[in-house]
């Protein structure tokens, strides 16, 4: 049976442990490689380019070191050694250590059993023909038993990427950012929003039982106090609409802690000040106390 030839993608390692469709394939068409009796693994190297004209090299390093794999959890990766095929290399390089552009493929389709695998460079001049006459040269090793893959993404041709496909969420993007500038006078500031969103992620405990269920996590000793500054609040809810008016907003939001969000916004040209919190630590009249608190602290501090 001859062996089949894939270009496989590898993207992000997180395909590796989220459900898709991608990580399906993968396992499918590795475990019929290995049912099929496949000797071995011809990949090029995404990553790995080379100077010179008409040069390329092969990665024969016998016992490779191998990149941790940081989106995927370490219990789907730490098992897989690098297999290095040295009997089917014909340029020596022992110094090449295996990358994410090898990695994450053939652990999505072998797992801890991967065969024997050869590695092999670019070309940095990316010469479609010269590229096409490397594919001629290994081709027979099809009818050995020998997987021909090819591994890159679209990151590694953004000037030939469709954007098209992006557009349609271009309009809600930008007027989330216009409504943001609208409410907060800092447009530097919204460059912060992943790092502070990422600070503010909970760690969670991994459990490999899925019926079992995340434990309630201890109530801090030392719970923080986070404020916001909410900017113009009446550009967030308008003070009159009809018979309807506003005169005491209460921001509200999600504390899953024992800690406490403290808003400030001017609503109506007056400082507002309000807090979120969860009932299962605190109450409201322990909540208006702190900030009773903070008012006084504040008064106490401005001359007058």
């Amino acid at each position: 049976m001859t062996a089949p030839v894939y270009f496989l993608s590898h993207g992000t390692a997180f395909l590796l442990q989220n459900d898709s469709r991608v990580r399906d394939y993968w396992r499918k068409i590795g475990q019929e490689a290995l049912d099929n009796g496949c000797k071995g693994v011809i990949m090029m190297a995404a990553h790995w380019n080379v100077n010179g004209d008409n040069q390329i090299r092969v990665a024969m390093k016998p016992e490779p070191g191998m990149m941790p794999l940081t989106n995927a959890h370490p219990d789907i990766w730490k098992n897989s050694k690098p297999n290095t095929d040295i009997q089917i290399g014909k340029r020596a390089d022992e110094t090449i250590d295996w990358m994410i552009d090898s990695e994450i493929a053939l652990v999505g389709m072998f797992g801890d059993k991967c065969p024997p695998t050869v590695i092999i460079s670019q070309n940095s001049y990316w010469d479609p023909w010269f590229h096409a006459r490397m594919g001629a040269a290994v081709r027979s090793l099809r009818h050995e038993g020998y997987l021909l893959i090819s591994s890159g993404g679209g990151t590694h041709n953004l000037y030939r990427t469709e954007w098209h496909y992006a557009l349609k969420y271009r309009d809600v993007f930008a007027n989330m950012e216009d409504f943001y500038h609208s409410v907060r006078d800092d447009p530097d500031h919204s460059v912060l929003a992943p790092a502070i969103w990422s600070r503010c992620t909970p760690h969670l405990p991994e459990s490999t039982e899925t019926s079992k269920l995340i434990p309630v996590p201890r109530p801090n000793p030392l719970p923080s106090v986070s404020i916001s500054s909410m900017g113009l609040i009446d550009k967030i809810i308008t003070p009159r609409c009809g018979l309807v008016e506003v005169k005491n907003p209460w921001v509200t939001g999600e504390e899953l802690s024992n800690g406490l969000g403290v808003f400030l916004g001017t609503f109506r040209g007056r400082l507002c000040l309000s807090a979120t919190y969860d009932d299962a630590w605190h109450d409201k009249a322990e909540v208006l106390d702190f900030l009773d608190r903070c008012i006084a602290i504040v008064v106490q501090s401005v001359p007058t």
